[in-house]
């Protein structure tokens, strides 16, 4: 047993002995983000409580800013996206603090997220007392085979302990984007650490790859699956020199769009218009006011190339790729070439910030009849294939046991009516819904719209109207 104990010391000395020295050094960069999201429990409005939670964290600016998971403002829905069955809404974290040790916490402010890589960057107000920043390397990225130190912490089991796990780069995924693919079974609080090369230089963050969706109703103990995504540093070095802004975010997505539905070509239909040897993306419709429709793009023509991004194959995936590269590049004019009546052409389209998502959008709830209404945003006309000019009120949340729970409505219902008077938007909803509401009445009547379908709701209000 001696000699077994002996070896086991000797063999954790020398894994110790031979990590890069730095990454104690990278390890007092390294902090604990808490903060508190309210709770929401399925079909329910109502906050329930506000639960603690613990993430990753890395200072990144000399200023205090600090680089974190996504998790921390879990919100999603992306104007360019693919569709969603569901769609679920958190407010913005609160009381958030950050600790580089067990004995200060820093009191911090949400700054903004990037929804494609799934980080968010939170500002330390007390700058005092600081540790340095990580200075990350962008000369050097590591390919497979190569070794790689991920420095992360443990979950809540094990107190938050700093934990360094040696790995191997395994594969380089390209799409929809570059990303590190590596093997790590141990269980860590959260995406959001630090990825250092075999030389102990920092090159990149651990990967949240399945976003809000993955964590929706699991508030205890997360834990990594046996492959792990990792981020090189090239994807997100411009958004720690300028970090997105929540409130920018509410006027705008901050990410170029085009403004289209779309669909692949596949063989048969190449044949058919005697393109046999052409890749590309239909245009299947174009939302009005676009910069699709601005630059003149038409239905039916088929996008082979737009700037240096080209179609190569018939892949579904393909559509992903082409929305995340339109995303990654800079609003202004950008060549767009395509076929229609079977000739190529070439516009100059000017892509713009894509309008506000739905996550941002402007909200009224009703405590009488137990919903929240969201206005309905560009994201809510792609998902859901809605016509470009609908007007109502998109239902962001019911309370099960609620009158308007009681009456079949649903997340996702178009109201179009109230009373037999149209909704045209928001406001016109709250007026009309609260001037119903204070005649006492024993039903409302609302006329929605639902998987493209007409139906009306009465919703029994007699026994809540008066309290």
């Amino acid at each position: 047993m001696k000699i077994v104990f002996v070896i086991l010391i000797l063999s954790f000395y020398f894994i110790y002995a031979r990590l890069p020295g730095s990454i104690t050094e990278l390890q007092k960069s390294m902090c604990l983000v808490e903060y508190f999201q309210p709770q929401y429990e399925r079909g329910e409005i109502k906050d329930q409580s506000r639960i603690k939670r613990t993430i990753t964290g890395i200072l990144v600016g000399s200023g205090g800013l600090v680089l974190t998971s996504d998790e921390i403002f879990p919100a999603n829905i992306d104007i360019m996206g693919s569709n969603h069955s569901m769609i679920f809404l958190e407010k913005p974290p609160e009381d958030i603090t950050v600790s580089f040790n067990r004995e200060q916490k820093l009191k911090a402010n949400f700054v903004g997220k990037d929804q494609e890589l799934h980080l968010a960057f939170i500002q330390i107000i007390d700058k005092k007392n600081l540790p340095p920043p990580v200075v990350f390397d962008t000369t050097i990225s590591p390919g497979v085979g190569e070794s790689i130190y991920l420095l992360e912490h443990l979950d809540r089991r094990f107190n938050y302990e700093p934990l360094v796990q040696e790995a191997n780069i395994n594969a380089v995924l390209k799409n929809p984007f570059k990303k590190w693919v590596t093997n790590s079974g141990v269980s860590v609080l959260s995406a959001g650490g630090l990825v250092l090369n075999h030389a102990g230089n920092a090159v990149g963050v651990t990967f949240n790859g399945d976003g809000f969706f993955n964590h929706e109703f699991q508030f205890d103990d997360r834990t990594t699956s046996e492959i792990k995504e990792l981020l090189p540093v090239e994807l997100f070095f411009s958004l720690i020199k300028n970090p997105p802004q929540l409130e920018l975010q509410a006027a705008g997505s901050g990410k170029s769009w085009l403004g289209i539905r779309m669909q692949m070509m596949n063989n048969d239909m190449a044949a058919y218009w005697g393109l046999d040897s052409v890749h590309g993306i239909i245009v299947n419709s174009i939302v009005p006011k676009s910069p699709a429709e601005k630059c003149g793009l038409q239905v039916g023509d088929i996008i082979t190339q737009i700037e240096k991004f080209k179609v190569k194959d018939d892949e579904k995936s393909t559509l992903d790729i082409f929305r995340n590269y339109i995303r990654s590049i800079p609003d202004g004019p950008h060549p767009i070439y395509f076929y229609r009546d079977g000739k190529m052409n070439k516009l100059s389209v000017t892509l713009e910030s894509a309008p506000k998502s739905l996550f941002m959008a402007d909200e009224y709830f009703n405590e009488v009849l137990g919903l929240r209404v969201k206005e309905i945003t560009q994201d809510i006309i792609l998902s859901d294939n809605l016509d470009f000019d609908i007007e109502g009120v998109w239902v962001s949340r019911v309370e099960e046991a609620g009158p308007a729970g009681l009456s079949g409505l649903s997340v996702g219902d178009i109201i179009v009516e109230v009373n037999e008077q149209y909704v045209k938007n928001l406001k016109q909803f709250k007026n009309r819904t609260e001037k119903v509401l204070s005649r006492k009445p024993d039903y409302v009547e609302l006329f929605i719209m639902r998987d493209g379908k007409t139906q009306f709701i009465f919703i029994r209000v007699a026994d809540t109207a008066g309290a």
